[in-house]
Parts: structure tokens; C-alpha cells; sequence
């Protein structure tokens, strides 16, 4: 069953799923815009294929099967305690700002994010409220993630744009 926080991969390419979306009756599974994506991505024994790519939003979604994924509670950021999904746990770490579009989390040291970490779900109050896209070292390790209700705002506008076609995956 795909869900938040599982790995998929193709070849050497590694990411996390943020989340588990259903939009006009298709399910997407959501992951950073990490370089090139691949077209095709397997999890969990599951093989899903590239539906866009959202440079703007700085995620991915692939198709998902709504027998073997599991939809994604959500929900908004706020300043305050959250986790992040790193690795194989989830990690308690602190949102520091919220924007309109992103929102920045402090990580703590001894656990960097590495790069399979890359589209990792960040939580609070049991909901995914975003998606880490990028992280940088000062004194402290700083995150930014992409609030997942612009995300999901992102996603109805392209899922719109994708019913009637033939399934094409592309960029937006």
C-alpha cells in the first residue's frame, strides 16, 4: 500500500511520497521536483507513471491506484512543533515561517536530511502540511517546504487540464 512517507524509486533515483491526493476522481501520488523525474516510478511493489510535473509547485504526481494507495489526510501549516519524515521516522522539528506558497522548519543537526529524503512529508496535528523541497546549513539546519494546500490547489487546476486527454504525462 502506498502512503506518506514510502520510498519509490527507478534506477538510482530515490524519493519519499508526501502525500496520497485524490483530485477529480484520480488518485496522485506527490513527490519533490528533484531533477529529472523519472517516467515511471515503483513503490511498495506498485509501478506508477508520471502524470506532471509542476515546476512552479516544485512537485511531481504520478498516478496512483486507488486499490494500493492510501489518500492523505491534510492540512495548513502554523508556527509551532512538527515532524518531518526522515529516513525510515518521523523527526520532531519546528516550523519557523509561514508564506503563501512555502513555509521554513528547523531540522535538527544530527539528522540531515539525505538525498532519497527529497519530497518528504512534513506533519503537525496529524496532517501533512507540506512537502520538504530543500534544505541548507548555517549555524542551524534549515528546511523549506511546499505548503501542501497550494499543492493541492495546483493539482485541481491540473487535473482539470489532464481530464479528456489521453492520459499524456507532460509538463504543465
Amino acid at each position: 500500500m502506498l502512503r506518506t512517507g514510502s520510498t519509490i524509486e527507478w534506477g538510482p533515483w530515490r524519493a519519499k511520497v508526501a502525500a496520497v491526493l485524490e483530485e477529480g476522481g484520480s488518485r496522485f501520488l506527490i513527490t519533490g521536483l528533484t531533477g529529472e523525474v523519472p517516467k515511471r516510478v515503483r513503490g511498495q511493489g506498485v509501478t506508477c507513471e508520471l502524470a506532471l510535473r509542476d515546476p512552479v509547485g516544485k512537485f511531481a504526481a504520478y498516478w496512483a491506484d486507488p486499490e494500493r494507495s492510501e489518500v492523505t489526510e491534510t492540512g495548513s501549516p502554523k508556527p509551532g512543533v512538527c515532524a518531518v519524515h526522515l529516513g525510515d521516522s518521523w523527526v520532531l522539528t519546528e516550523v519557523i515561517d509561514v508564506g503563501r506558497r512555502e513555509f521554513t522548519i528547523r531540522l535538527p543537526n544530527a539528522r540531515i536530511p539525505r538525498p532519497e529524503d527529497a519530497g518528504a512529508p512534513v506533519a503537525q496535528d496529524e496532517r501533512v502540511v507540506g512537502m520538504l523541497y530543500m534544505y541548507f546549513l548555517e549555524d542551524d539546519c534549515v528546511g523549506r517546504a511546499v505548503r501542501i494546500d497550494f499543492i493541492e490547489s495546483r493539482l485541481r487546476d491540473a487535473a482539470r487540464k489532464l481530464r479528456g486527454s489521453d492520459r499524456e504525462r507532460g509538463d504543465l
